[in-house]
């Protein structure tokens, strides 16, 4: 059967045009679930790399039936646990697709997902990632919809501003890229690295959430709380007490100096752009008072209310 690029995507000997990258740790009961629905996607024509961060309960012997059982299954296994975020980009590393998507191991994707994502991404070369709607599940009771995230401003400053004002459960990781331009960012291991990561995307181009499609996540995982965040990277001090203000520090120096995808906008304007987005965030999060949220607004809202100076990414 040919899809819509002219392949046979019932051909899993050719080279994949999809990666699903699955980075994986002690979660073998739910990760089952997580296999089952990349390996029951309506497109067909793709890979699914799972990297076993060193896992001691039934992770090996599940992924390596499953590699067995269906040769789009690639399995690797870490000898040491070398943190969440090396995992991540391990699976990126491995990738062999065209376009690229990660998986968390305790979610699951409804069936048309990738071949819906792909498509619009495909037509719309404008855009850096397409992804669906994230729906969120309590002990397997649905508890809410994540927001739209649409990001279709016509500069990358603009895009990010709207971004850092937006998210929230930040679903749109998990959407699908292009395997070119993900596997050319960096992910450092800082709280905050996947908001991070959609910046910098939404930067290079547009970012958009189909309605049609859910990934599907169950709350309360990795990354389910600041609390968990703050105990897994281990933050000292102040930082803990106030987890926000510091991911807002870190997207500052991100988007100020630190990353090379802003480093078209000049010093002045990567360092304005930078204290936009970490005020946003932290009028957000951080700031409890509407009343100090007032007085503060009051002496930056021009600052806010104008885009760095005209380039478009």
């Amino acid at each position: 059967m040919l899809n819509h690029m002219g392949l046979d995507s019932n051909n899993v000997e050719c080279t994949p045009l999809v990666t699903i990258g699955l980075p994986t740790f002690n979660r073998a009961p739910k990760l089952k679930r997580a296999i089952e629905t990349v390996l029951g996607q309506t497109y067909q024509n793709l890979e699914l790399v799972i990297s076993d961060n060193a896992s001691t309960d039934g992770t090996q012997q599940l992924c390596e039936e499953f590699s067995r059982r269906d040769k789009r299954v690639k399995y690797f296994r870490q000898p040491t646990n070398h943190g969440a975020v090396a995992n991540f980009r391990a699976v990126l590393d491995y990738a062999r697709g065209e376009f690229f998507m990660w998986l968390g191991d305790d979610d699951w994707l409804d069936p048309g997902y990738v071949g819906e994502c792909l498509s619009v991404l495909i037509k719309h070369p404008d855009h850096q990632l397409v992804c669906g709607r994230g729906r969120y599940f309590q002990m397997d009771t649905l508890s809410h919809d994540e927001s739209v995230l649409n990001l279709t401003e016509e500069t990358g400053s603009l895009r990010v501003l709207s971004y850092f004002r937006q998210v929230a459960g930040n679903a749109a990781l998990y959407g699908i890229v292009r395997h070119e331009v993900i596997s050319s960012l960096k992910l450092r291991d800082v709280m905050g690295t996947d908001w991070l990561v959609i910046a910098d995307l939404a930067f290079l181009g547009k970012v958009r959430t189909l309605e049609s499609v859910f990934i599907n996540r169950a709350s309360g995982g990795v990354s389910g709380s600041a609390e968990t965040l703050v105990h897994n990277h281990g933050l000292p001090g102040f930082a803990s007490r106030n987890p926000f203000l510091f991911i807002a520090f870190t997207v500052f120096s991100d988007i100020a100096w630190k990353s090379p995808i802003y480093e078209p906008l000049g010093k002045l304007n990567r360092l304005r752009l930078g204290w936009q987005a970490a005020y946003t965030i932290g009028m957000r999060f951080f700031l409890p008072s509407w009343g100090i949220r007032t007085r503060i607004k009051k002496t930056v809202a021009d600052a806010l209310s104008k885009e760095p100076k005209p380039f478009r990414s």
